[in-house]
């Protein structure tokens, strides 16, 4: 019942949820865009090391989350998850659309810019971390919106059935579509949901509950 009326819970369960599916989907085509016969023409050694690196860079993200959100909310008495999601998706999209930039794709032939393959690969690292960074306030967020008619097990849920979703929906493309188009789509999908987070209401139920 109330749940159904809950735009921004729904909202960021499907934003975060699709973030996450289309950004697994474009960590495996690093084989693809990355590899021998490319531009950066890196060995596959060096490319299981960049999802190495790229994997520990999101999970360095997720553990500096508390230590930002716990400042900000020291300082505010809130802990402003909107505010880092915008930030940090914000981010992650520039630093997306830069690695875009840097390859071909289906839309230029030729990288936009000459970056190389050592700067390819830290900023691949730089997306892992930017998108670890906002992670855990998109699970904190969604508990809080959802609350009390949700549960925060259900709320996870919820994201994990987005998530899987999003990557089943990217199986569909086809290879040779994907490789050439999925900097882009990693990089728009980021834009679109940095936007949409503008729109969500920022409220703390369980917070005011216990107040």
């Amino acid at each position: 019942g109330a749940i159904k009326s809950k735009y921004s819970f729904w909202a960021i369960c499907v934003m975060f949820g699709c973030i996450q599916g289309v950004n697994s989907a474009w960590q495996a085509t690093f084989q693809e865009t990355l590899g021998k016969g490319t531009s950066a023409h890196l060995s596959d050694s060096a490319i299981g090391w960049l999802g190495f690196f790229n994997q520990g860079a999101n999970n360095l993200g997720c553990l500096a989350s508390a230590t930002v959100t716990d400042g900000i909310f020291r300082a505010t008495g809130r802990r402003a998850y909107r505010a880092m999601l915008i930030t940090c998706f914000g981010l992650s999209a520039a630093v997306c659309w830069l690695f875009a930039f840097g390859l071909s794709s289906a839309v230029w032939s030729s990288p936009l810019l000459d970056l190389g393959p050592t700067a390819l690969v830290c900023i691949a690292v730089a997306s892992g971390f930017t998108v670890g960074l906002g992670s855990p306030c998109a699970f904190e967020l969604s508990a809080e919106l959802g609350y009390p008619a949700v549960s925060e097990g259900l709320a996870s849920t919820i994201i994990f059935c987005m998530w899987n979703a999003a990557c089943f929906a990217v199986l569909f493309v086809p290879p040779a579509a994907l490789k050439s188009s999925a900097n882009l789509i990693i990089s728009m999908t980021l834009t679109v949901m940095v936007v949409l987070c503008t729109t969500l209401r920022e409220k703390y139920h369980r917070q005011d509950a216990t107040a």
